[in-house]
């Protein structure tokens, strides 16, 4: 494959990355406004599924959902631990994980409230959906839930050990879990598996961190010169896309007027209700098809160079942040970082991952091959091969 090749390859499997890993800055006002209309946005939690009501489609809670609620009584009503209640789940026919009902008990959505990406840090907005518990549930549910047998919080250990199952051992593949050594009031990351023996001061995997992510990071200077580049390059590789849900749209729209006019000829009694039934319910399903393709192509950014720029000005001072965050943000940074975490190798006592977001791994390639170029160190016989990218900058990725 040529130079050129591989880096519309290299561009089009990182911008995939980019659309899923980014979609839910606060950029794209329009999904924003869904969400502070209290309507969700995204997959559908566990425990509800979508159902066309009148015009509109709804979550409406399902067979899961009623075991997910049974969970909640369990845990506020009886005091049962979670291993025992993922036994009485599994007798019902729900098999479910401890990280799994940890996560179901700590997601507000089950009471009634959103908590969203689109959304400031700990934000909540009021949900349509229909709960599956009280607010008053909820809240006993973790208040229990932040204890452990010993009668302890977690949460100075969360704020201690922030990396916490974000970081794996690169020897075994296992989460690290973390632990203090009490009498120097030290922390530590440790992987438990028998025989593997990794631990490690948490300072210094937190230092380890910061250079990792400052790896990502922008040079100010380049700012410019890489936000054109971005911007043009995501207008190229979003284009089918952006065709295809333009189709989409039409057609919905013709859908839409021809379920209006059913409904109209039928408070009219010009249809009987039989043929109206029929017929409505297959433009339903028509339109419920069209919209949930419209999720899965749609390109989501109402403003690609804002967002661009806002995500550049974030790649200038990632390490930063993450330092100076608390431990909520820290880990929503984490996880938007190195979708899959990140391995700790003992051999170089430094990290590696296998996935990193799409967009500052983009943008931090592209800075190399302009320093490169700078310097004049660069291959002046390789270029950008997409049209709408100007000419003069070297590709990505080697050939």
């Amino acid at each position: 494959m040529t130079a050129s090749g591989k880096l519309q390859q290299g561009i089009q499997f990182l911008f995939s990355q980019f659309d899923n890993d980014l979609r839910r800055e606060k950029c794209m006002t329009g999904m924003e406004a869904r969400v502070r209309r209290g309507l969700w946005v995204g997959k559908v939690p566990m425990g509800y599924d979508k159902v066309i009501v009148g015009k509109d489609m709804v979550l409406k809670p399902n067979k899961t959902g009623k075991l997910i609620r049974l969970a909640f009584q369990l845990k506020a009503e009886q005091g049962l631990s979670n291993t025992d209640i993922l036994k009485r789940l599994k007798a019902q026919g729900l098999v479910l994980y401890n990280q799994t009902i940890t996560k179901l008990f700590k997601n507000p959505f089950y009471c009634g409230l959103i908590s969203h990406g689109l959304l400031e840090d700990g934000e909540v907005v009021e949900g349509q959906h229909e709960p599956l518990i009280t607010r008053q549930m909820f809240l006993k549910v973790n208040g229990l839930q932040a204890q452990n047998a010993h009668g302890y919080t977690q949460v100075k250990e969360d704020e201690e050990l922030p990396l916490r199952h974000h970081i794996k051992c690169g020897s075994c593949k296992k989460p690290l879990t973390g632990y203090e050594m009490k009498k120097k009031q030290i922390h530590y990351y440790k992987c438990n598996t028998i025989g593997c023996k990794l631990n490690r001061n948490a300072s210094k995997l937190h230092n380890l961190y910061e250079g990792f992510l400052a790896e990502l990071e922008v040079d100010p200077r380049y700012l410019p010169k890489l936000a054109e580049i971005m911007e043009e390059t995501y207008y190229k590789l979003t284009e089918e896309s952006r065709s295809e849900e333009k189709r989409l749209n039409t057609q919905h729209t013709e859908l839409k007027k021809r379920l209006d006019v059913l409904e109209r000829r039928y408070a009219f009694g010009e249809i009987e209700k039989e043929m109206f039934v029929r017929y409505s319910s297959e433009l339903k399903a028509e339109l419920l098809e069209i919209e949930q393709n419209l999720e899965k192509c749609a390109v989501g950014l109402s403003n690609p160079k804002e967002f661009i720029k806002m995500g550049l000005e974030k790649a200038v001072t990632i390490s930063q942040a993450w330092s100076k965050a608390n431990v909520q943000s820290r880990k929503q940074l984490q996880a938007m970082m190195f979708p899959e975490g990140v391995y700790f190798d003992r051999e170089m006592e430094g990290y590696r991952t296998t996935r990193v977001n799409g967009f500052f791994a983009l943008s931090s390639q592209i800075q190399g091959f302009l320093a490169q170029k700078e310097k004049g160190k660069s291959d002046q016989n390789n270029h950008f091969s997409l049209s709408v990218v100007r000419r003069g900058i070297e590709p990505l990725l080697p050939e």
